[in-house]
This record gives C-alpha cells, sequence and structure tokens, in this order.
C-alpha cells in the first residue's frame, strides 16, 4: 500500500498547480523494514511502473539497520507536471523462506523539493 499527500490538493492551498511546477527534485528516500526481515534490496519508481524515473535504491545488510536512507537527487520534473502520484516498488529478497506467512510491510518516505512559478 502506498500513501501519499494529495499533491495536488497541496499545490491548490498555495494557488498553483501541476503546470506551474518548473523543478522538481527528490532530495532523499528513507525505506523501512517494518516486517520484512527477509528484504535485501528496494527500488522506488515514479508512477505505476518501473517504466517512471528511479527516486530510490536501497540495500539492506543482514540484520543491519531496519531503515536506510538513499540522498542520491534525483530531477523528477516530467513526472510531476505530467501527474504521476503513486511510487512503484521492486523489491529483492535473501532467503524467501524468511517472509512471513502474511507477507512483508515496508515504508519509503520521500522528500521532494518542489519549485513552482505562477502569476
Amino acid at each position: 500500500t502506498v500513501q501519499s499527500g494529495d499533491l495536488d490538493a497541496i499545490l491548490s492551498q498555495n494557488g498553483f498547480g501541476r503546470s506551474d511546477v518548473v523543478s522538481a527534485r527528490v532530495d532523499s528516500v528513507r525505506v523501512d523494514r517494518l516486517s520484512a526481515p527477509a528484504l535485501r534490496e528496494a527500488e522506488l519508481f515514479l508512477g505505476t511502473d518501473a517504466e517512471g524515473p528511479l527516486v530510490g535504491r536501497v540495500a539492506f545488510q543482514p540484520n543491519g539497520a531496519a531503515s536506510v536512507v538513499d540522498d542520491t537527487r534525483r530531477t523528477v520534473t516530467g513526472a510531476v507536471r505530467s501527474g504521476a502520484e503513486t511510487l512503484f516498488g521492486r523489491f529483492q529478497v535473501g532467503d524467501p523462506r524468511n517472509i512471513p506467512d502474511s507477507g512483508g510491510r515496508v515504508r519509503a518516505v520521500v522528500y521532494y523539493r518542489l519549485e513552482v512559478e505562477g502569476v
């Protein structure tokens, strides 16, 4: 499940729309293993599939930290202006036998920097 703030609503509250976005970039992405002990790598893309721009790539160490940050700045202006609203995740696991019967839960927090220009 991907939860996100409604960018359109945030822009509208401030008197802007997506067409006013002149620059959008991802400053960082934090990925938390909530209940996914077998998770080794995660890639996140802005959009509904892996064709969208990559916004984050992290690797977990076995028995390592539950949270990993990718602070690579990536430009996503085109995707934001064109209406992208969701994240698509692609995950790699170590030993699949370590995946809980109920599946695994991961949380990703993406920090964006937007610049807008309007009348």
